[in-house]
């Protein structure tokens, strides 16, 4: 047995087509076809009494336990380690780690009897996830029109479907300041720049000295979205929209013979969705037709003593002066949407 059943799917949706016309006769025909779908899922219990969204809300509490509203220290001091961790101070060491979420809100868990979108494999669960889009796309048009004169047909068609939801509250991951053993301003030894460091950043955590948070089965502290100040919700933002046009052109050569050329991708094009930081950094056109949290391992963090980079932010010269890439900043990459132009051209001969 690979895997259990956990859930409960709800889908409804609707569908119509209106055609006018014969595409067998001479003269002008076509159809329009649209599909409404709506699919949730309620994740219900396990065994032990839990489901795949308390397995989420561990992550947001763990979070939580670092703000000050839920019992975290200004600072942790890699110099006294208990069995969770660094002990709290009030960084009044210059050895001290500063506890980058300290001063932050405290952030509510997800409704474990809710219904969330449905994803093709598993739901969110552990940090970092990796769901990619839902399974899902709630909007979805088809068309063509035909001309018939004689022996030759001309039939254009058209894709227009609205973009699956994508979003999870595990996708991006930080440093858990009460494993780290040193800060920025000791270096321990990692690339000279970082000597530099000073100031209000000294005291920041040394990402290279960072070990697996104890808070977690995974060992991963799952953050909120820097750029939303949230943990993100599932399913929260929306792909873009396709559009794609092909067509069909058809000559009868002769009674017996008849030539057929099918064109494929004549265009195609994808447009908004939600309007995120890295949908304006990356917008929607020919070839990015949507985002995914694939970047987990990748990506460096923006906020200081979180993420993984020196100073105030990446691209800080502490960090070196190699040329940095921006999609590295970003807790969602893009989606190749890129579909060449093809030509089949197929002949007919009736023996």
């Amino acid at each position: 047995m690979s895997a259990v059943n956990l859930g409960t799917q709800r889908s409804y949706g609707v569908e119509f087509q209106i055609q006018k016309g014969d595409p067998t006769r001479d003269g002008l025909s076509g159809a329009v076809s649209y599909t409404y779908t709506n699919a949730k899922i309620r994740y219900e219990n396990a065994p032990n009494g839990t489901n795949a969204v308390d397995t989420i809300n561990n992550y947001i509490k763990a979070y939580n336990a670092l703000t000050k509203a839920g019992g975290g220290s200004p600072c942790y001091d890699p110099t006294n380690v208990t069995l969770t961790g660094n002990a709290g101070s009030d960084c009044s060491k210059a050895t001290d780690i500063v506890n980058p979420y300290y001063n932050q809100s405290q952030q509510g868990l997800l409704d474990r009897t809710g219904w969330y979108d449905t994803f093709p494999n598993s739901p969110p669960e552990d940090a970092p996830a990796f769901g990619g889009p839902s399974a899902i796309s709630p909007n979805f048009f088809t068309g063509w029109l035909n001309y018939k004169h004689g022996r030759l047909d001309i039939a254009p068609n058209f894709v227009l479907s609205e973009g699956q939801s994508y979003g999870n509250p595990t996708a991006m991951y930080g440093l858990d300041p009460r494993t780290c053993a040193d800060n920025q301003a000791g270096a321990n030894g990692v690339t000279p720049a970082v000597a530099g460091v000073s100031g209000q950043y000294a005291q920041d955590a040394n990402y290279y000295s960072c070990g697996a948070s104890l808070a977690t089965e995974s060992g991963y502290l799952a953050i909120p979205n820097p750029y939303s100040g949230s943990f993100d919700g599932v399913g929260q933002y929306r792909e873009p929209w396709q559009f794609n046009l092909g067509a069909m052109l058809r000559y009868e050569i002769s009674p017996k013979v008849t030539a057929t050329l099918n064109l494929a991708n004549i265009y195609n094009r994808c447009f908004g969705g939600s309007s995120t930081a890295w949908s304006k950094a990356f917008p929607a056109n020919n070839y990015v037709c949507g985002y995914a949290d694939y970047n987990a391992y990748s990506w460096t963090g923006t906020q200081p003593g979180a993420g993984f980079f020196y100073g105030a932010s990446p691209t800080d010269p502490a960090n070196g002066t190699q040329p940095f890439s921006k999609a590295l900043l970003y807790p969602y990459s893009t989606l190749s949407g890129g579909l060449p132009f093809q030509a089949y051209l197929q002949v007919q001969v009736k023996l």
